[in-house]
């Protein structure tokens, strides 16, 4: 797993190879369930009460409740989407004034599953915020690579 900020651009980029097949990484990307299953630890935040309307122009929204019982939103919409190979969507976070930037998750197969990478723009140069989301992507990468056991592709074919 890496995940790097670029401030001079104003992008974060983030990527794991995980040990599942590209739709099993998509579905756990858009399906509300499964989202409130693995994004989060609970000594950092949990999250909760996804919304995912998957078609272009649907809404995308998330509620983390933090360790020290802190309430943060994410909402946005897709814009992008092609199954189970990549998504794109706002990105507009409470803690940042709900101001609008672009994730873009493109999923592709390899050897021993998927390679997911994130790339996150449209921030500011030399943003506070982009430094921060690159350890943020890192955990969130992180989280779901442990939702699948390691023998997720023997179960789960595309």
């Amino acid at each position: 797993m890496k995940s790097v900020a670029d401030l001079k651009n104003g992008v974060v980029r983030a990527e794991i190879e995980i040990q599942a097949t590209p739709m099993a990484v998509f579905e756990a990307l858009t399906d509300p369930a499964r989202l409130e299953a693995w994004w989060g630890s609970d000594n950092y935040y949990r999250t909760r009460d996804w919304i995912s309307e998957l078609w272009v122009g649907g809404k995308r929204r998330g509620t983390a409740i933090g360790a020290d019982g802190k309430i943060a939103t994410v909402r946005g919409e897709y814009r992008v989407i092609e199954i189970p190979t990549l998504l794109e969507f706002s990105w507009e976070a409470s803690w940042d004034d709900f101001s609008t930037t672009v994730v873009r998750a493109e999923i592709r197969p390899t050897q021993i599953g998927s390679l997911l990478t994130i790339i996150h723009s449209g921030f500011s140069p030399d943003s506070i915020s982009c430094q921060g989301y690159a350890p943020g992507w890192g955990a969130v990468l992180n989280w779901i690579n442990k939702y699948f056991p390691p023998s997720a592709l023997n179960i789960q074919q595309d």
